[in-house]
């Protein structure tokens, strides 16, 4: 299908309705997508992250945005929305990323952090930048429960 309609499509998003790094075939629909001139797009909520088949897939044909949904700074703040999610094994995966893509001059993926920000965690936007810089993303975006009131945080 991607061969069908790749030529013209200008991004794919590579997710919804389920976990996208859940995939058995996440390797060939991200070589698919690389064969295509387009722009491609993958969100998760990083807790398969650091398992080895979705961390070659990501190295191999890497989508040109890796975006990795966290809404808090701590287990605490973050498991409130992510019931039962821990924060280190993401982190530890997107600064391997991080340093694979240093090691190899790879531009892609663009690590994107997505933060919603929610009365429970709203206190801890202050430190969004310097929390997504330290581990290793190149972007972090805020979020809201309207949408109306999206912003973004750039000089990572």
């Amino acid at each position: 299908m991607i061969d069908q309609v790749g030529p013209y499509l200008l991004t794919l998003t590579l997710w919804g309705w389920g976990e996208s790094l859940l995939h058995p075939e996440l390797g060939t629909i991200l070589q698919s997508a690389a064969t295509q001139p387009m722009v491609t797009l993958l969100s998760t909520n990083g807790q398969h992250l650091d398992n080895a088949r979705a961390i070659e897939a990501l190295t191999r044909h890497p989508p040109t945005f890796l975006i990795v949904a966290i809404d808090g700074l701590t287990d605490a703040t973050n498991a409130r929305l992510r019931v039962g999610a821990k924060l280190d094994p993401v982190l530890r995966a997107v600064r391997a990323l991080a340093d694979q893509k240093a090691r190899t001059a790879q531009t892609f993926p663009i690590l994107h952090m997505r933060f919603i920000a929610m009365k429970h965690n709203q206190h801890e936007i202050p430190q969004l930048a310097e929390f997504a810089a330290a581990h290793g993303f190149d972007q972090v975006a805020v979020g809201g429960e309207n949408p109306r009131r999206q912003s973004s945080l750039s000089g990572l």
